[in-house]
């Protein structure tokens, strides 16, 4: 049975899921309490399907319910569906019951790289590679949060290190091309990416760094990229500060632009830039994935629902821009902006909408402003109906969903 239960790990390991399950049935079907082949069952679920596979692992943990790899495998599934909370206190389970496994503290790193805990997750990460100085997953994350870190010249000393002794690893090209990426370097980061899909097609994040290093080659997003991994260096309390501290500056000089004509002149300007860059960032990369329909390569790794959005982000900020420059030219200049801000504003709800996998209380809402967004430019632009009663519920909706989003993204679930 041994060879076996070898080979179906190797079906799991390469992602042919379907053909590891009709392997291990019959055996399964016959050996219902054997530990190797319960834990096999519940690692295929996990990985298959890890939303679902949550009644396997509590099924697996209750068989077994002293064994560390029991809680390494209820980590493993919570941290696959962003539960970085359970995970973490499962994985402290595992390491209290066996804390001379390397592989339980690489995961530990992992979920504490999810929760941008890297000071921490650079702590776990080198005390599994105290335990197995050759860990693939350890060294991988050493060299991720290094390069978050901002310390990439160490980053790539210990990504080449792990290449070097790991060249048929798909996740350490990934975590190679990702330190290419920070670095600026995009067409090195895609020539890793590339590498990686080569050796494990259905690596998923592979697949978003070639995407992103695709994007890369606009200087608008390279631009955007550094200021997200900028953020990714703060932890928690400090991405709040920045937000609060930038909304400050942001009122602050729109007071001081309104002292004097003269400081107005200067000022506008630079409220402008604000307001722009600020804007950028919340729409930039649904808008970037819009782009990516008519790229040939970068089509393929979109997703269907941040294809759509993209394509939603995409055809607000035109007809932001066309309403503005049309009413102007047409001589409407005191309702030109209001009408391009409504789209402005349904760009912006697009723009986060496609990163959740399913609605929520803050989708729906998003939703709602979009239609709601839809309906005013519609009886204001075409129908010549008045939309003032609708315009302060639409951006209170608007800055009440983006407060949300904000707190969301931040919050360390």
């Amino acid at each position: 049975m041994g060879a076996a239960l070898d080979r179906i790990h190797l079906l799991i390991e390469q992602d042919r899921y379907d053909q590891a399950e009709k392997e291990l049935a019959p055996i399964l079907e016959q050996n219902p309490m054997d530990f190797q082949v319960t834990y096999l069952d519940t690692y295929l679920s996990i990985r298959k399907a890890p939303k679902t596979a949550k009644a396997k692992v509590e099924h697996f943990l209750g068989l077994f319910p002293f064994s560390d790899l029991a809680f390494y495998l209820k980590a493993y599934r919570a941290f696959q569906v962003d539960l970085n909370q359970e995970a973490i206190k499962a994985i402290d389970e595992a390491i209290s019951i066996a804390p001379n496994d390397p592989d339980h503290w690489a995961m530990k790193s992992l979920i504490l790289m999810n929760m941008l805990d890297n000071q921490q997750a650079l702590k776990a990460a080198e005390q599994a590679l105290s335990l197995d100085a050759e860990h693939t997953q350890a060294l991988n994350n050493r060299s991720i949060i290094l390069s978050r870190l901002g310390r990439t010249a160490e980053a790539m000393e210990n990504s080449s290190h792990t290449l070097h002794h790991n060249p048929q690893d798909s996740f350490s090209h990934y975590s190679t091309g990702l330190i290419h990426l920070q670095k600026g370097q995009h067409k090195k980061a895609m020539e890793h990416f590339q590498e990686a899909l080569r050796l494990n097609p259905n690596n998923e994040a592979a697949k978003d760094g070639m995407l992103s290093a695709i994007k890369a080659s606009n200087l608008f997003y390279r631009l955007y990229l550094q200021y997200e991994f900028w953020i990714l260096r703060l932890n928690q309390k400090n991405r709040y500060a920045f937000i609060l501290i930038y909304f400050i500056i942001f009122r602050l000089v729109r007071f001081m632009a309104g002292l004097s004509a003269d400081s107005k002149l200067w000022l506008t300007p630079v409220i402008a830039l604000l307001g722009l860059f600020a804007l950028s960032t919340w729409i930039l990369d649904s808008l970037s994935d819009g782009l990516m329909v008519f790229h040939r390569f970068g089509r393929h790794l979109v997703l269907p629902k941040q294809r759509v959005m993209g394509l939603l982000t995409l055809s607000f900020t035109i007809l932001a821009l066309l309403t503005f420059i049309g009413l102007n030219l047409a001589g409407y200049s005191e309702v030109n902006y209001v009408y391009a801000l409504v789209f402005v504003g349904m760009a912006i709800v697009s723009g986060s909408l496609h990163y959740m996998e399913k609605p929520n209380l803050i989708g729906y809402l998003g939703y709602s402003i979009i239609a709601l967004g839809a309906i005013l430019n519609i009886c204001g632009l075409v129908l010549g109906i008045p939309i003032d009663a609708l315009l302060t519920p639409f951006f209170i909706g608007l800055v009440v969903y983006q407060i949300s989003s904000i707190f969301r993204s931040n919050r360390i679930s």
